[in-house]
């Protein structure tokens, strides 16, 4: 809003107010969300058992004083792995495994560099995360043995096989 007159809008925003039919979805899920976030740890940890070890891969940390939800269960595939992030990422979408690479980091991205806001130094920890980074899959619906089959192929692609 302008300083001078309401609903005179000098730069473009966005209205983020939900509707009363989203708003009770997110109530309804907020009932569930101790039994969500269990979900998400235990598939993590079925993924740090299957994977740990396994050359060239930087699992997820998680420090004792930070409990990680796993909203998404990344890895970073290191130099060492034998293939690249992508090479990973096309090799399991051939054994109909569907990943997402990790976000672009900000001083990337192209709406910021149009609006002007270039990062002039770089990030590079971010850059090579966004780099090397990838989500396996880990919605709340997926089981023991899609997950042993998901890394059971990254270590295959490790072994070259």
């Amino acid at each position: 809003y302008s300083d001078d007159r309401r609903f005179l809008h000098k730069t473009i925003g966005f209205n983020y107010r939900m509707t009363n039919m989203q708003a009770a979805i997110g109530v309804a899920q907020l009932a569930k969300i101790d039994e969500f976030v269990e979900k998400k740890r235990y598939i993590a940890r079925r993924y740090n058992a299957l994977l740990r070890g396994t050359p060239g891969l930087t699992l997820p940390v998680e420090e004792p004083w930070a409990k990680n939800v796993y909203w998404m269960y990344g890895l970073v595939v290191e130099n060492d792995f034998g293939l690249s992030r992508d090479g990973l990422m096309a090799r399991l979408s051939g054994k109909g495994i569907e990943t997402r690479p990790f976000f672009l980091p900000l001083n990337q991205q192209p709406a910021f560099h149009r609006l002007g806001l270039l990062l002039e130094e770089r990030c590079p920890v971010a850059e090579e995360l966004g780099q090397k980074g990838l989500y396996l899959p880990c919605g709340l619906g997926i089981d023991d043995g899609q997950i042993e089959y998901v890394a059971q192929n990254v270590q295959d692609a490790f072994a070259g096989r």
